[in-house]
């Protein structure tokens, strides 16, 4: 059975901002390329909802690498994968 995913409005705005980011410095095929590695994990996901690397301390934090630079985090709850962020590695967190 496929498990649900939800998308919180914090995994929402980071993937738009990955995206604007592409866009601004490469090119619409980079991004397009982009999106379809996120439905590529995302489908991945649906049925293998544990694939992703889970936290040491915090064990109900996964997290799952978008090559090659990108992270999603995210939890499972019941039926659900509820995307918790986006994070591209190379920005810096200010």
């Amino acid at each position: 059975m496929a498990y649900e995913i939800v998308w919180t409005d914090t995994s929402r705005e980071n993937y738009r901002d990955i995206i604007d980011s592409l866009l601004e410095k490469w090119s619409f095929e980079i991004a397009e390329e982009f999106t379809i590695k996120i439905i590529d994990r995302l489908t991945l996901l649906e049925m293998n909802p544990y694939l992703g690397t889970s936290h040491p301390e915090i064990t109900s934090l996964r997290k799952l690498l978008i090559p090659p630079h990108n992270y999603l985090y995210y939890t499972v709850v019941n039926q659900q994968i509820i995307l918790l962020n986006i994070v591209d590695s190379r920005r810096k967190i200010s």
